[in-house]
């Protein structure tokens, strides 16, 4: 698949789309919006249908994702086919350790160390990213490295907010209408890096969650789909989130 399918070679980038803006949002709305969905999370599980596809190959499997936040704690199984363990990852607060079931490899460090960009094909996920991307809800804080600039600003019947630092930028839109999701994306060096596209949004027991999700590694020309079967909002017992021996 190539980037240009990915994400349209002219399309402006989110720095160039913040200074273009005119019809501004106030700091408050903005706040509001980044804040909401994350600060409405508490813990859970979801299951999902997986396919992942590059320029060579389409991989299929399920996935099954265990959270909490208050501090962060992630788990995520990915099994192929006749549910064979293909990767185990797990996340609490700033550890992180990731298992490739297949090739018998075990990284475990802190979540920004360079050895887990490494497995990933030269870029690592955050447990933010990982969890926003799952559930279309996003720690907008932790995202940033540093200190950001933040625009706000109304185009047609989409909300857009940009935090923008020195050589990265985020953009989340939502709709209008009801502040629902679509899309995350994040800028690196001026050049779009990772998109995230939600839909089908549905509410389990009074809570709003995407049920279908598109997560494109620009660079990587990398895309995941997944899809959401159940999800359940029991917590998880703290040993869920164990990190596993080294």
């Amino acid at each position: 698949m190539a980037a240009a399918a990915l994400l349209p070679a002219c399309a402006a980038s989110i720095r160039e789309s913040a200074s273009r803006a005119a019809d501004g949002l106030p700091a408050g709305t903005a706040a509001r919006l980044l804040a909401r969905d994350w600060e409405a999370l508490e813990g859970g599980r979801r299951f999902l249908d997986l396919r992942l596809s590059d320029r060579v190959r389409a991989l299929s499997g399920e996935g099954a994702l265990l959270y909490g936040t208050e501090p962060l704690r992630l788990r995520l199984e990915v099994f192929g086919p006749h549910a064979t363990p293909v990767l185990s990852l797990v996340q609490r607060g700033d550890s992180l350790a990731v298992r490739l079931h297949e090739e018998g490899r075990l990284v475990q460090g802190l979540a920004g160390d360079p050895a887990f960009a490494d497995l990933a094909g030269g870029r690592g996920f955050t447990g933010q990213e990982i969890l926003g991307a799952l559930l279309g809800a996003y720690d907008a804080a932790a995202l940033v490295e540093g200190p950001a600039d933040t625009v706000a600003w109304r185009d047609g019947d989409e909300l857009n907010v940009a935090l923008l630092e020195p050589d990265r930028a985020h953009l989340f839109t939502w709709e209008a209408a009801d502040s629902t999701l679509l899309e995350y994306r994040q800028d690196r060096g001026g050049r779009a890096a990772y998109r995230v596209r939600f839909g089908d949004w549905r509410t389990v027991e009074g809570r709003r969650r995407p049920f279908r999700i598109e997560a494109q590694d620009v660079a990587g020309r990398r895309t995941l789909r997944a899809a959401v079967s159940r999800e359940t909002f029991v917590p998880e017992p703290d040993d869920a989130f164990r990190l596993p021996p080294s």
